[in-house]
């Protein structure tokens, strides 16, 4: 549903100049904008609360301790990525696909 919202002209400008460095229109690149603002501030939360949970050791060693318990609940039936052929761990545990 459209709808009318006030911005200042500079703003305006703005929007518009990078509405056509993308080719593209001033809708587009306002809804590019508030959903990077809309994650920009969900991992500043997401942070925030792990420096809150990090800054408490009690809190910190119950986090890790149900971390660990999550590992390896998976109830598919699935083998873990790390067991098909050509995929291994590769640094910091991450997996690799090698052929």
């Amino acid at each position: 549903m459209p709808a009318t919202v006030r911005i200042s002209d500079a703003g305006r400008r703005l929007l518009a100049q990078l509405a056509r460095d993308a080719d593209t229109s001033m809708t587009v690149v306002l809804d590019a904008a508030l959903e990077s603002y809309r994650r920009e501030r969900f991992l500043a939360q997401a942070a925030a609360a792990y420096e809150s949970v990090a800054s408490d050791p009690a809190a910190a060693c119950d986090y890790r301790r149900e971390i660990s318990d999550l590992e390896g609940t998976s109830a598919d039936g699935r083998r873990s990525a790390a067991g098909v052929d050509g995929v291994v761990a590769g640094e910091r545990g991450m997996l690799e696909v090698r052929s």
